[in-house]
């Protein structure tokens, strides 16, 4: 099976990451579907920063 697929890769992403995607989009559901996390994770972090 490895001869025809790469490696997995942990994707790293930092409160900063989410704060510039939800910049850009407006909309928490977005930002929480493209992080695989849920809603209210996402709400958390951009309360803890400021941004709501």
């Amino acid at each position: 099976m490895e001869k025809y697929m790469n490696k997995p890769v942990n994707c790293v992403f930092t409160n900063e990451d989410i704060i510039k995607e939800y910049q850009r989009f407006n909309d928490i559901k977005r930002v929480a579907s493209a992080f695989c996390l849920d809603n209210k994770t996402v709400r958390q972090i951009l309360r803890k920063e400021g941004e709501i």
